[in-house]
């Protein structure tokens, strides 16, 4: 096949390269003697210096995965998106929420964000600046720089700055018609006292995301195997005057100060504010109309004497310019220290939080219909919530020994919330236990909108139970990782199929079970993930019974003496489903009846090449949309199709002065 014949044309230019770069490396190295490189620049991270673990990362220059650049990849293909990079995200399986008490609820974007969870802090013994590139032949591009340096032993910063830029794959005005405009960095520093008693960890993150949304496919029914998406029918649902926008602002300080021996004090602070927009100029003929109609779920709507039946909009015909923010205060004082053999956390927190209409002015809604004539009006509110919350909690964990853990952890808000999980980690299993009740997010409960307004101020918490293990076995030879999770869930709340949000008295029951596999025999190596998904109870939380990843490769390959390498096939499958769909005036994935998503196996071809510092990946993405005749792929969500085939390349470079 052509591509094959591509394939190794690629190769072999890699392979000229990197012979050229490592002649050049043999010359630095018989001339000069590195002192500084990855065993001198290591990674802390806030949980650690909480836990006192004193745990340090060394920097990530492995070959595994590195192939994988985007959020959907990196979780093993278990995050829903609509196709491109940088769109809105959505789990495969049901995760609880990130906290307790007051959300905000707006989360399709939210695993590209930096939190406390996931900054990190560098200690350098020199300055470090690490490149990272990639490149699709559609136009896609995501680049990432980090520069971290230590001014003392006691003080240092980092900033991390990602850029990503993803083009529209179908019914683009050109080859360079924008679909996903993304910016995300973070500011850290952290600070030690020369006594070793105080200690602060700082950072500032923030995320600029915007979206020309497209709504999906029109299809066109002319078109063999219509189940499944030709990249010729070029037609969007939305015109390209629909635009999603978030920002993310977060400033995050903490401090903690040695009282004395096993006894710490530490206080957080948290200052977040999140910005959302949608906006859409609706074109006045009428085949937008009636696409409008079909597009958008309206709630109500107008019959003209004609018979002829219009939706109603709340503030405009004309156009849609929603916008919403968020503020959230939090501040936490605690201690922490160490009794008998159990290492223990207690805290306070509370939290100011606001969530409101981007135009405070506004006092009625006024709804049209296509002609521009006020049906009627209502009075709304643009305050969508606000309050003061009290938390109380803490967490204690023992070590055993150095494999075997037993941490225990709690998170009441007074009278309404709470948050318990348990965790055995040893050198063979890893048992995990939650119950968790929450509360409504702040827009489940209540939202106004040129398409939708409801408050749901009758929505119970939701209950959730959950345990989940996984055991180990290895050889050299052969490694066996086997899991299992369990979920009841009950006053669950979803967005219907008119994405309004709506709670159910049934109890969700949902099992998954699996295992991942790695094997290596000589230079092959291939790694297994199988994942079987039931539901027991109600059917409103929808996955793929079986899913299922899966690479094999031949390590060090070419030039074993002198570079590491990995060439070979990755694969990715799902079985169809009821997926749910996409409505981004809202930024919610909501439930649907009428659209399988097909199963479909999506195939990779990657090369995976490390010499010294220097890394560079090389793939063809969708190797099954090669060459037909109709182009036909895939859905990732209803009405949205995978990338097409094509190629993708990336490089990663670490200086260490």
């Amino acid at each position: 096949m052509r591509f094959l014949f591509y394939f190794f044309i690629i190769i072999f230019i890699f392979i000229l390269s990197f012979q050229t770069i490592y002649a050049q490396s043999q010359i630095l190295d018989d001339t000069t003697k590195q002192v500084y490189g990855t065993n001198t620049t290591l990674i802390f991270k806030e949980t650690d210096i909480i836990d006192d673990t004193k745990r340090l990362y060394k920097l990530d220059t492995l070959l595994n995965n590195f192939h994988h650049f985007t959020v959907v990849q990196k979780s093993n293909y278990l995050y829903q998106d609509l196709g491109g990079w940088g769109t809105a995200l959505r789990p495969m399986y049901f995760q609880t929420p990130h906290q307790i008490g007051a959300r905000v609820g707006i989360d399709a974007f939210r695993p590209y964000l930096f939190t406390a969870d996931n900054v990190e802090y560098y200690d350098t013994k020199s300055p470090f600046i690490r490149l990272n590139y990639v490149q699709g032949t559609t136009g896609d591009q995501a680049a990432n720089f980090i520069y971290a340096r230590n001014v003392n032993k006691r003080l240092s910063f980092t900033l991390n700055y990602k850029r990503t830029n993803s083009n529209k794959i179908y019914g683009a005005d050109n080859t360079r018609d924008i679909l996903a405009d993304q910016t995300t960095l973070y500011l850290a520093s952290q600070y030690e006292s020369k006594n070793k008693k105080y200690r602060l960890l700082f950072h500032y993150s923030h995320l600029n995301q915007v979206v020309n949304e497209q709504g999906g496919i029109v299809k066109d029914a002319s078109l063999p195997d219509s189940g499944r998406f030709a990249y010729r029918e070029v037609v969007a649902k939305l015109s390209n005057r629909a635009r999603s926008w978030q920002t993310h602002n977060n400033f995050h300080l903490y401090q903690q100060y040695k009282i004395g021996e096993g006894l710490i004090g530490f206080a957080v602070s948290d200052i977040n504010r999140q910005r959302d927009a949608y906006s859409d100029l609706f074109a006045q003929d009428s085949l937008s109309i009636i696409t409008r109609q079909n597009y958008y779920p309206f709630t109500q709507t107008y019959t003209m004497q004609n018979g002829v039946v219009f939706p109603l909009y709340n503030f405009s015909n004309t156009s849609t310019n929603d916008g919403t923010i968020y503020w959230q205060i939090d501040n936490k004082i605690g201690w922490k220290g160490r009794w008998r053999k159990f290492n223990y956390q207690v805290y306070y927190k509370n939290r100011i939080y606001d969530f409101y209409l981007t135009d405070r002015k506004l006092k009625f809604a006024y709804q049209y219909d296509s002609q521009g004539n006020i049906i009627s009006s209502r009075n709304i509110s643009p305050n969508l919530g606000k309050g003061i919350q009290n938390f109380i909690g803490g967490k204690m964990f023992l070590q055993l020994k150095d494999s075997t853990r037993l941490t225990l952890e709690a998170e009441h808000l007074l009278g309404r919330d709470y948050h318990l999980s348990a965790i055995f980690q040893s050198k063979w299993f890893v048992a995990k236990g939650k119950s968790m009740l929450y509360s409504p997010s702040l827009l489940e409960q209540n939202y106004v909108s040129n398409h939708f307004i409801w408050n749901n101020a009758n929505f119970s918490n939701v209950f959730v139970n959950e345990v989940e293990a996984e055991a180990f076995w290895n050889n050299k030879f052969l490694s066996v990782r086997p899991f299992f999770n369990y979920q009841v869930i009950a006053n669950y709340i979803y967005f219907n199929e008119k994405a309004l949000p709506q709670q159910t008295n049934d109890v969700l029951q949902m099992t998954r079970l699996g295992t991942d596999v790695e094997l290596k025999f000589g230079k092959l190596k291939t790694i297994q993930s199988a994942t079987y998904f039931q539901n027991i109870g109600s059917n409103l939380f929808r996955a793929p019974a079986l899913s299922y990843t899966g690479r094999v490769f031949c390590e060090d390959c070419l030039y074993k003496s002198r570079i590491k390498s990995q060439i070979g096939i990755e694969a990715s499958y799902k079985t169809n489903y009821l997926a749910n769909a996409y409505l981004p005036v809202v930024k919610q994935y909501h439930l649907q009846n009428t659209r399988l998503v097909q199963e479909f196996w999506y195939l990779e071809a990657f090369m995976n090449v490390k010499i010294d510092n220097f890394r560079i990946f090389g793939k063809f993405i969708n190797l099954l949309n090669f060459r037909r005749a109709d182009y036909r792929s895939y859905e990732t969500t209803p009405d949205y199709p995978a990338m097409p085939f094509t190629f993708t390349f990336g490089i990663d470079w670490m200086f260490f002065n």
